[in-house]
């Protein structure tokens, strides 16, 4: 299960991913001090709607990940797969449309907004398209590399926005829309032979595999956007009762919070991209054997990143003292990251590799509806304060962490239930440090009592994890870390 090939592209992943980290500490500190509070606000909008885009691919590029998930880029059919990428482009260009148009039925920035977001669906659909080739074939340099002259450009137009004082968030907008642009010109020249292959075939000929792709991968797709909505729904609902017209300062705040926690989380992708395809090659007895390990790892690695919670905090206050409201609902919502990133990086893809997608379906669209429904019974009848909407969040989180994980290991045949006790009792450390006043004390006390904590519940695993590195050898199959 944990071979140097997989390694050697979590490594690869790691590379590209710490460039994009240095993006993500230019977007945190930097943009907002470039756009005002309204703008800000509109910009984080924006990057709302556009992470609704992927819905509108329908599944059809899910389908294709699960199909083709392990197989070499050389056996591949290359005359079907620019059957795929004519299909895709095609409808891709006539939804955009139709969204294109709806933005003209809107007003102000939204209406702009809205146009913005229609060119990037076809854009980042279709990136995501050929990402989704290089990550089933394993071409995770490829990939790496472009990750990372990408998060360059995206430096470059920060730093660009900075020097020269420009503070309109369209334009910001629409240089990164460009940005995008390019990277997709890019991945179609590499991918020429399934992008401008002329065949003789037409689409129409190769119907029953699309309709076959579709059908697979509208419940990952699905399954997918359960994991957005859990993170966007209690921003949109922010949105709606607090309108960035009216409260610019609430739903920038309250979207700012959502920023930093995925300043933590980034070099997750990472592990996330490249387990996928190593789990479709692998057996039931080696999926049983290697899913605690994974998701207790997850969970540990997580509560020990909180610690930079502190740091960040310090920061801001210094740099964005407009928003220090941020760090209360920021506060509330980091031990959520390890319950998000044990269910989007490990539970879900264990979900896809034992084909058990309809059943991580039912169980996200039950907690998807305890989201709303707790949200709105809170807002309406018991307090409009927004701290109470992150409360609910990471509770509906941790709801959903125990039935994804109850359900996942009845079918593994497997236990391990004292991860549970762990991130509650880790969870009350870091609550607890609201009590002290001080940033330093508070990150000391909350940085030793995790490393004790993690000793006493997974010593025995910690010191198996030392010894894998020391010499180099796959680690012993055992049903723990």
């Amino acid at each position: 299960m944990v071979d140097k090939k997989f390694g050697k592209n979590v490594l690869l992943v790691i590379l590209s991913n710490g460039v994009k980290l240095l993006s993500s500490i230019a977007t945190i500190f930097f943009v907002p001090l470039i756009f005002s509070q309204q703008d800000y606000g509109f910009y984080k909008l924006f990057l709302l709607y556009v992470s609704y885009v992927g819905i509108f691919h329908f599944g059809f590029i899910d389908g294709i990940y699960l199909f083709y998930g392990g197989k070499k880029y050389e056996d591949l059919d290359k005359n079907k797969f620019s059957k795929y990428t004519k299909f895709l482009f095609l409808t891709q260009l006539i939804i955009s449309l139709i969204i294109f148009i709806f933005g003209l039925s809107l007003n102000g920035d939204r209406k702009v907004i809205m146009m913005l977001v229609s060119a990037n669906l076809i854009i980042l659909n279709l990136t995501s398209y050929y990402q989704f080739i290089s990550q089933i074939t394993g071409r995770f340099k490829e990939f790496a590399f472009r990750n990372i002259v990408f998060t360059i450009f995206n430096l470059l137009l920060i730093g660009f926005f900075l020097l020269l004082k420009i503070d309109n968030y369209l334009v910001f907008i629409l240089f990164s829309t460009i940005i995008n642009l390019v990277l997709l010109s890019w991945y179609m020249i590499t991918y020429k032979d399934i992008t401008f292959v002329n065949n003789n075939g037409k689409i129409k000929d190769d119907f029953k595999d699309i309709k076959f792709m579709f059908n697979l991968g509208i419940p990952l797709l699905f399954s997918n956007l359960i994991i957005m909505f859990m993170s966007n729904l209690p921003k949109q609902f922010i949105e709606i009762v607090y309108p960035i017209e009216k409260f610019p300062a609430v739903f920038s705040n309250f979207s700012f919070a959502f920023t930093l926690i995925g300043f933590t989380s980034v070099f997750l992708t990472a592990i996330s991209l490249v387990l996928y395809p190593t789990l479709r090659k692998s057996d039931m007895i080696m999926l049983k054997k290697s899913y605690n390990k994974f998701d207790n790892g997850i969970i540990v690695l997580i509560f020990l990143a909180i610690v930079f919670f502190y740091p960040l905090s310090y920061l801001i206050k210094i740099i964005l003292p407009e928003y220090l409201y941020s760090l209360k609902i920021f506060f509330i919502l980091c031990p959520g990251i390890a319950l998000t990133s044990s269910i989007s990086v490990i539970k879900h893809n264990y979900y896809k590799a034992i084909d058990k997608n309809v059943d991580f379906l039912i169980i996200g669209i039950i907690n998807v509806v305890l989201l709303v429904v707790l949200m709105i019974i809170t807002y309406f009848f018991i307090s409009k304060d927004i701290i109470l909407i992150s409360v609910i969040s990471v509770f509906t989180q941790f709801i959903m962490f125990l039935s994804t994980d109850i359900i996942l290991q009845k079918t593994l045949k497997t236990r391990d239930y004292k991860k549970v006790l762990y991130i509650v009792v880790s969870s009350l450390l870091f609550y607890l440090m609201i009590f002290i006043e001080s940033l330093v004390i508070s990150m000391f006390i909350y940085l030793i009592g995790i490393i004790i904590i993690s000793l006493i519940f997974y010593i025995k695993e910690i010191f198996e994890i030392i010894k894998y590195f020391k010499k180099g050898k796959v680690l012993k199959e055992n049903n723990n870390f």
